[in-house]
């Protein structure tokens, strides 16, 4: 039985440790530091990238994909990105009012 407690302790310290450093990686994004799909041109002009703002609000995926695509529909997906914004709207609403 303890060494179960302590197995599940090490998962949870290295599950924290894992949060922890991807938290600090994703601070760093928006930094002007690096260029990749994670830090795409079309979020450097604001202060704090949309994965930032939803993981520092802990947003779960649907509301993080509407802060991602409401903020960047003006540089880059146009309508197609604010539909893709309702969508996930759509789905928050559906899930936790049944509609």
């Amino acid at each position: 039985m303890a060494d179960a407690r302590i197995e599940e302790n090490e998962v949870l310290e290295n599950w924290k440790r894992a949060e922890r450093d991807h938290f600090k990686y994703c601070k760093g994004i928006g930094s002007g530091e690096e260029k990749d799909s994670i830090n795409p041109e079309h979020y450097l002009k604001f202060k704090i990238t949309p994965e930032q703002y939803a993981m520092e609000n802990q947003l779960d995926y649907d509301q993080g994909n509407v802060v991602k695509y409401v903020t960047r529909f003006k540089d880059k997906g146009g309508e197609e990105d604010l539909n893709k914004a309702i969508k996930y709207c759509e789905l928050l609403k559906e899930f936790y009012y049944g509609k």
